[in-house]
């Protein structure tokens, strides 16, 4: 996957706001998604504030291989998580929502939903500048196992 973020409004210690656009081109493996050629445009509007973040993240995104649609499908993301000075650096709530084709959207109890206890922890020592680990139930995913586990581990770069 090649991932690009452009954010022209950044966050600040005298400015809350965040927003831009998040681009990612993925060529995937056999049998992981239907279509293997996949992009995304994934817009970012986001509010740090003293105690709390959140974030909204409208995604359209296109399945590109031959033989697919090309209609743009829509989903969303949604965070609120709370700060913390510990090392359990953020905790709080993720939602995703898959809506279907942006032209004619599933049914609402058709639409791929979860929600996600998240907890962003950064270590004080060691080679890695964040861990982000994220406990779900979803529904609608076409999957046996409602459950899911993300873990998402960011390393320093410096």
């Amino acid at each position: 996957k090649f991932r690009i973020k452009w954010l022209p409004i950044q966050n600040s210690e005298t400015q809350p706001w965040a927003a831009g656009l998040n681009i990612e081109y993925a060529t995937l493996k056999s049998g992981m998604e239907e279509s293997r050629n996949h992009i995304e445009y994934r817009f970012v509007l986001a509010h740090e504030g003293s105690n709390y973040e959140w974030a909204i993240n409208p995604v359209l995104g296109s399945d590109l291989s031959a033989g697919y649609s090309k209609t743009p499908h829509f989903n969303y993301y949604a965070s609120l998580l709370k700060k913390s000075s510990s090392s359990l650096h953020r905790f709080g709530l993720e939602y995703y929502q898959y809506t279907g084709p942006y032209n004619n959207s599933f049914p609402g109890n058709q639409q791929a939903k979860s929600l996600f206890a998240v907890a962003n922890i950064s270590p004080t020592s060691g080679p890695f500048h964040e861990w982000n680990f994220h406990v779900g139930l979803g529904k609608g995913w076409n999957t046996a196992d409602p459950w899911m586990i993300k873990l998402i581990i960011s390393p320093k770069l410096h």
